[in-house]
């Protein structure tokens, strides 16, 4: 009896189809402006208040707030918030994966 084989994890379609994501929203802290819209996309929101922005993310299970302070002419993220969203049972942390992978679906289109 054959094994039928299975798709390989390094088969370049399959890495296509789902690309590894890095899930630690801890991460975002020091990107520029520019680079936290390459990740994310545009925010639903921003509140601008002195040398500081807070640009807003919404999903249906959760929120995501990410805070980005001016230093000597340079904005940069400092501190990212996640939050549930009504009775949702994600965790922060799929809740973001969510979050990018949405961002990711909708970059391709």
């Amino acid at each position: 009896m054959r094994a039928t084989p299975t798709p390989s994890t390094t088969d370049p379609e399959s890495a296509k189809r789902s690309p590894k994501i890095d899930d630690d929203p801890q991460k975002l802290a020091g990107l520029s402006p520019d680079r936290l819209a390459g990740r994310l996309g545009s925010p639903g929101f921003v509140r601008r208040d002195g040398s500081a922005e807070i640009w807003q993310y919404l999903a249906e299970a959760c929120i995501l707030d990410v805070f980005l302070y001016r230093d000597k002419d340079v904005l940069a993220v400092d501190y990212v918030e996640l939050r549930g969203r009504g009775a949702s049972q994600l965790s922060r942390r799929d809740c973001y994966r969510e979050m990018l992978r949405a961002h990711l679906t909708a970059e391709r289109g």
